[in-house]
C-alpha cells in the first residue's frame, strides 16, 4: 500500500472555546479553594466551574473524525463508531457532516456546517445583511468541510482496495462520555439545591 497521508479533523473554533473556558473554570476554582474559609457562594460558583469544564470536554475538546488506514473513526460526545472503508457508502451535509455507511447515516459532530462569512468579516449592508464576498454561492451557507467530504470519499476509494468487505461497523457509548454527563447532572442539581434551597 502507498503511503497515504491519514488526518484528524476535531472542531474549529469550538475547540478553542472548550479550552478557553476550561482554563478560566479552572482559575476560578483555584481562587476558590486558595480563600479560607469557602462561603456557600464560593461552593456554587466551584460547582458550575466543574459543569463547564465536563461540558467543554464532552462537546468541545472529545469530538473528532478520524481517518485511519483501515477504518474511519468518528467520536461524537457520548458515541464511538469504527467505521470500516469498505462500509462507507457517501458523505453528505446536513447541519453536520454525514457519513452514510451500510448500516445507515452517522453524523459527525465535530464537523458542523459554519456561516460563510461576506467582504470583510462583518462588513454590513445598510439593511443589516452581510455583504456576499467574491463568487459568494447562492446559498448563504457553506458546508465547512466540503473539502473534508471530497476528501472522505477519495480515502474511502483508496484505502478500501484490498480490504475485506465483511469487516463490520463497530459503535459503543463511551464510559467516560457517560460518566462526564451525570457529573453535569449531580453538579447542576447540587447547584439548584445551594442557590434556592
Amino acid at each position: 500500500m502507498a503511503t497515504v497521508d491519514l488526518r484528524m479533523h476535531r472542531l474549529g473554533g469550538g475547540r478553542g472555546v472548550a479550552w478557553v473556558l476550561t482554563v478560566m473554570a479552572v482559575a476560578a476554582i483555584l481562587d476558590i479553594v486558595i480563600q479560607r474559609p469557602v462561603e456557600r457562594s464560593g461552593v456554587a460558583i466551584a460547582t458550575a466551574g466543574i459543569v463547564v469544564i465536563a461540558l467543554s470536554a464532552l462537546l468541545g475538546i472529545r469530538p473528532v473524525v478520524q481517518e485511519l488506514p483501515n477504518s474511519l473513526v468518528v467520536r461524537n460526545p457520548w458515541r464511538t463508531t469504527v467505521i470500516p472503508w469498505t462500509e462507507l457508502v457517501d458523505v453528505r451535509s446536513s447541519d453536520v457532516l454525514v457519513v452514510d455507511t451500510s448500516d445507515g447515516p452517522v453524523r459527525c459532530f465535530a464537523l458542523p456546517r459554519r456561516v460563510r462569512r461576506g467582504v470583510g468579516g462583518s462588513a454590513m449592508s445598510q439593511f443589516g445583511r452581510m455583504m456576499p464576498g467574491p463568487n459568494a454561492p447562492s446559498n448563504p451557507r457553506e458546508v465547512p468541510s466540503a473539502v473534508v467530504q471530497e476528501r472522505l470519499l477519495t480515502q474511502a476509494k483508496a484505502l478500501s482496495v484490498g480490504q475485506r468487505s465483511t469487516e463490520t461497523i463497530v459503535v459503543s457509548v463511551d464510559q467516560s462520555a457517560v460518566a462526564l454527563t451525570a457529573v453535569v447532572v449531580v453538579c447542576l442539581v447540587a447547584l439548584v439545591l445551594l442557590l434556592f434551597g
